[in-house]
């Protein structure tokens, strides 16, 4: 099954790491609202954590491909996409949520 993947190409990590952190994503976060509306506390999963877990999906997602699937393009671009959406993503928190300049 697994031997049937596309080639390996740079262009196709990004998109496997834009579309594997968009889908762990949307599902930590209806998770976490399920379990936030039934013990009825909206602070039991604290915002970070949600980013912090999908980022830690994504890089193994990287390792399955870089040892496993010995795809080495297709890792970096998950990788890259990984990074630089973290780093983004926690700029922008810590910019709105401290009041940074």
């Amino acid at each position: 099954m697994w031997s049937k993947l596309p080639g390996d190409n740079f262009l196709l990590g990004l998109l496997t790491g834009v579309i594997s952190l968009v889908i762990s994503w949307f599902s930590l976060r209806a998770i976490r609202l399920s379990v936030a509306e039934y013990y009825g506390n909206p602070y039991l999963f604290p915002a970070p954590r949600v980013e912090l877990i999908c980022i830690l999906i994504n890089i193994l997602f990287f390792r399955v491909m870089i040892v496993n699937l010995d795809k080495e393009k297709t890792g970096k671009g998950i990788l890259f996409i990984t990074v630089f959406l973290s780093i983004t993503y926690f700029f922008l928190f810590y910019k709105f949520n401290y009041r940074l300049p």
